[in-house]
């Protein structure tokens, strides 16, 4: 997995690229009680999300999870924050390239 930042050169996103207002101290970190994420269908955990989608247990705490000092902006393989996306120029775009 390799995550890479890059300026916003276009207005598309979908789970694997998403222009997002990021603020300070950006982090890759394992899920914490209480993360949630605002998706097209609405605001659920990221606990939920990851029942909902089958992922056992054991391998729950290794999605990686992008987070600044404001929040979760993405959950690598789930989606971005609708809550943090940014269609500005000056958002940064988080890239996720799967190796």
């Amino acid at each position: 997995l390799r995550i890479g930042c890059s300026c916003n050169e276009n207005e598309t996103y979908n789970t694997d690229s998403f222009p997002v207002a990021m603020g300070a101290n950006p982090v890759v970190r394992a899920r914490k009680t209480g993360d949630s994420i605002r998706l097209s269908g609405g605001t659920k955990s990221i606990k939920k999300l990851l029942i909902d989608r089958k992922i056992p247990a054991a391998q729950r705490d290794r999605i990686p999870i992008i987070a600044d000092d404001a929040g979760v902006l993405m959950a690598v393989g789930i989606g971005g924050n609708l809550e943090r996306l940014s269609l500005d120029r000056d958002a940064i775009r988080i890239q996720i390239e799967y190796l």
